[in-house]
């Protein structure tokens, strides 16, 4: 069944996605070496509540964050923790912000410590389009 969004759905939605992408920003400001992951997370838990959404990873399952932190060999949903980030690591982030009852987007971030290339990743096209220059930068 395709349940049809109305226009104030849709604008929470595009709010809450907003949110993602500014939060997401804000905490590729602080990725560094030096930071530790649960530093970015505080990071990202008060930028969201200070303009206005819920974490809703935060407590999620019993999920102890309100960011997913990859770091190098991690592929998804690490915790955010004491870890410190080291020169060169490789970090994902990524978060779910709720706006109002029930309407929840999240986003996808990565980037090199120090930033090196930083590439946000919303859709499949956008992985094959990152994947696609990576080869080319390499080649």
């Amino acid at each position: 069944m395709i349940y049809l969004k109305t226009p104030e759905e849709i604008e929470q939605m595009r709010a809450a996605a907003t949110l993602v992408s500014q939060t997401l920003a804000e905490v590729g400001r602080w990725i560094e070496p030096g930071v530790t992951t649960r530093k970015l997370d505080t990071i990202a838990r008060e930028f969201i509540l200070d303009n206005g959404g819920k974490p809703a990873c935060l407590g999620y399952e019993g999920f102890p964050g309100t960011l997913c932190i990859e770091v190098n060999e991690t592929v998804v949903h690490g915790f955010p923790g004491e870890r410190v980030l080291l020169d060169g690591d490789i970090v994902g982030i990524d978060t779910v912000v709720e706006i109002g009852p029930g309407k929840a987007l999240s986003g996808l971030f990565k980037k090199t410590a120090p930033a090196i290339k930083t590439y946000h990743i919303d859709t499949a096209a956008d992985f094959h389009s990152v994947v696609s220059a990576l080869k080319g930068e390499t080649a």
